[in-house]
C-alpha cells in the first residue's frame, strides 16, 4: 500500500517504505482496508514509539475517557484496554500507572503528568470545589487550569476564578503554547506557588 504514501516534507512526491528517513515507518494492520483504518489498539501501540510518554498518556487518557454526561462510552472498551496493555512492550508499561480516564483534554493529561513526574502531588482530576464549579487539576489549595482556547471565555473565567478565591483557593492558568512548548517554566511556576502557600515538596 505504500504507494499511497507521500513525503513528510514533501507532499507531492510519493515514497516507499524506508524512502523518507525522517518518518518512522509502521507495519499496519487495517481492520478496513477500504477506508485504510487501524484498529485504535493497534494504533496506540504504534504510537508509543513515536511520542514523548507524557504525549503518549494523553493518547491513552482520550481513548478511556467517558463524558461526564454519559453521552457515549468510552472509544476503548475495557476488554480492549487489557489486551493493549498485554501486548504493551515491557518498557512502556510503566506509564499506565499515569493513566487517567477522568482527564477532559489532552492537555490537561500532559500538565498533570508533568506534575507527577515532578513530585507535585497528589494531584486530583476534574475537582469539584462546588457544585456548580468543576476545575481541571487540584493540588492542596491550588487549582491548576489548562486552557485550551475554544473552551474558555476570559470573562466568565474571571468570573469563576473570583468566586474559587472566595472559597480559599489560589488559581493559576496555563495556555497551549505553554504547557506544550514551556512545561519547565510551567511546572517551576506552580512549585513557587505551593511554596508560597507553605507546601514545599523535594526539589
Amino acid at each position: 500500500h505504500d504507494t499511497r504514501l507521500r513525503h513528510n516534507r514533501d507532499k507531492r512526491r510519493v515514497v516507499h517504505s524506508g524512502d523518507d528517513t525522517e518518518a518512522v515507518w509502521h507495519r499496519r494492520t487495517l481492520v478496513d482496508p477500504a477506508r485504510w483504518l487501524t484498529s485504535l489498539v493497534d494504533t496506540l501501540l504504534q504510537l508509543a514509539w513515536c511520542v514523548p510518554g507524557a504525549w503518549f498518556v494523553a493518547a491513552i487518557d482520550a481513548a478511556l475517557h467517558r463524558p461526564l454526561d454519559g453521552s457515549r462510552e468510552p472509544m476503548l472498551s475495557a476488554a480492549e484496554y487489557e489486551r493493549f496493555r498485554l501486548l504493551l512492550p515491557r518498557r512502556f508499561r510503566p506509564l499506565l500507572a499515569l493513566v487517567d480516564p477522568r482527564a477532559e483534554s489532552p492537555l490537561e493529561s500532559l500538565l498533570r503528568v508533568a506534575l507527577v513526574l515532578a513530585g507535585l502531588g497528589p494531584v486530583t482530576s476534574q475537582f469539584w470545589p462546588t457544585p456548580a464549579h468543576r476545575v481541571d487539576l487540584l493540588i492542596g489549595r491550588l487549582v491548576i487550569e489548562a486552557d485550551g482556547q475554544e473552551w474558555h471565555d476570559p470573562v466568565a473565567d474571571a468570573l469563576r476564578d473570583a468566586v474559587l478565591r472566595g472559597l480559599g483557593y489560589r488559581v493559576l492558568r496555563f495556555d497551549y503554547e505553554r504547557i506544550v512548548f514551556h512545561i519547565d517554566e510551567v511546572v517551576a511556576e506552580i512549585r513557587a506557588e505551593l511554596a508560597e502557600m507553605g507546601v514545599v515538596f523535594p526539589s
